[in-house]
């Protein structure tokens, strides 16, 4: 059991570990993202913050201006010529080497010349635009050349966050110019976005469940090892109890033999006969118990032999008048002639009494047993119906369950384990029982056994 217990919480552990792996990735590659969105936009900034110093300001409009470009001896527009160059290789391609990027290194050489790059400008647009400021819990900003800062700035602050791994800050060097002498720094520590907030969520729910439900399979597991325990002891105790009776059976099946012997009178001869013959049927049935208990294979051994059907029940009848003589028993038997199938004579023979032994018993004073037997496609049809009280329908699936008793029949002496040993010998001969007929009084048990070699 403990076994069982350590190995449940082990798969439990690791499952909770495989969560937070999966939550991890799905954190590093969302800072990725964000990191590559922070780049661009800050890239954007700085070369729109170049546009606008580098531009001629219309006078008339103060937020539009006017960018002049020379071009050989003459200048587009006339105004604030460029006079710069850059000599640049164009023998192997590169992202840089492009006419924009270009020219936006010029222009931006002469605006870290007139130091008309600032980085209060750059911090004001980002938190103005960038749409997912909300999840950054800190950055600075710095402008350097070389190794000499120039102009600096910060915001927020700056503390670890839940996910304090390596990708929960980030740096961001953007080389500015045509000399990529300057250089604009930017140090960034995030938060969880809301979707990562939301799959923590989820994923601790879905953490909380797993407990749960390995706490209740553990319970289950207990229950059904205290269970297995009490089977084990009930089985312990009556296989002992069984094996017990055999020595007084045997005492008392001898002295019937002996006081047989010794008896004259005819009549009182067949007595002691009869009873040596149900003594001798109790011992068969005890050695069958005993046998069921050593065998491993969970399931009734059935032998198959002829039995008489009719005279079987017959001869249960004449007992079953001796035994309950406070109660009148009239029986119909609509059994042909001959009648015979092949079952297992001292189960089968079980299976009959158990269901007579209930119509009797839970019938009236005045008892109607009515028993049909027929051949029908290679199935001996079985029926044993009675007056008695009947039973619920919402009930006739639970009176074959080992120890139910329904609560109209509560007064009455019994364990419930007659009618489940029932259906278990009658399921060993690969056949059925069921409750045909309940209304409005009276019970009908059938039964269907498939015949092989079957004989009328």
């Amino acid at each position: 059991m403990a076994k069982q217990v350590i190995l449940s919480l082990v798969v439990l552990l690791l499952l909770i570990i495989s969560q937070i792996v999966w939550l991890n990735q799905l954190w590093n590659l969302d800072q990725i993202r964000m990191e590559k969105e922070i780049t661009e936009e800050l890239s954007n900034i700085l070369s729109f913050q170049n546009l606008k110093a580098s531009s001629t300001k219309d006078t008339l409009n103060p937020n539009k201006t006017t960018v002049n470009i020379k071009s050989g001896n003459n200048s587009l527009n006339g105004q604030n010529n460029i006079d710069a160059s850059n000599s640049i290789d164009t023998k192997e391609y590169d992202s840089q080497k492009t006419l924009l990027k270009i020219v936006d290194n010029l222009f931006m050489d002469m605006s870290l010349e007139e130091h008309s790059i600032k980085t209060t400008f750059v911090d004001s647009v980002f938190r103005k635009n960038y749409a997912q400021i909300h999840e950054v819990s800190y950055y600075s900003m710095r402008l350097l050349n070389g190794k000499n800062p120039i102009d600096s700035i910060s915001f927020g602050t700056n503390k670890k966050s839940l996910f304090n791994n390596k990708s929960s800050h980030f740096k961001i060097d953007i080389p500015l110019g045509s000399k990529k002498a300057y250089h604009f720094i930017a140090y960034f520590r995030l938060m969880p976005s809301a979707y990562v907030k939301n799959m923590l969520f989820s994923i601790g729910i879905t953490s909380l469940a797993v407990v749960l439900v390995t706490i209740l399979i553990i319970f289950q597991v207990i229950q059904l090892r205290n269970k297995t325990y009490q089977l084990q002891w009930r089985e312990q105790a009556v296989s002992g109890i069984v094996h017990d009776l055999k020595s007084p059976l045997a005492y008392v099946f001898t002295m019937l033999g002996f006081f047989e012997n010794l008896e004259k009178e005819d009549i009182k001869k067949q007595n002691f006969h009869t009873t040596k013959a149900r003594v001798k049927y109790l011992s068969d049935k005890i050695e069958l118990i005993l046998s069921a208990f050593k065998s491993n294979q969970g399931s009734l051994i059935i032998n198959p032999t002829p039995y008489e059907f009719k005279e079987r029940c017959k001869n249960m009848l004449d007992e079953l008048k001796e035994i309950y003589k406070n109660k009148t028993i009239y029986s119909d038997l609509v059994i042909p002639a001959g009648f015979s199938i092949e079952a297992d004579n001292t189960y089968f023979e079980s299976c009959i009494r158990n269901l007579l032994d209930n119509a009797v018993k839970y019938s009236p004073e005045t008892v109607h047993i009515t028993i049909t037997a027929q051949m029908t496609k290679g199935q001996a049809c079985l029926s044993i119906r009675d007056n008695g009280p009947g039973i619920p329908a919402n009930m006739q699936k639970k009176v074959f369950r080992e120890f139910y008793r329904t609560e109209s029949n509560s007064k009455v002496k019994g364990h419930g384990v007659g009618l489940s040993f029932t259906r278990q010998i009658v399921e060993a001969h690969k056949g059925k029982i069921l409750i045909d007929k309940n209304n409005p009084t009276g019970t009908e048990f059938k039964i269907i056994i498939p015949q092989n070699n079957h004989r009328i």
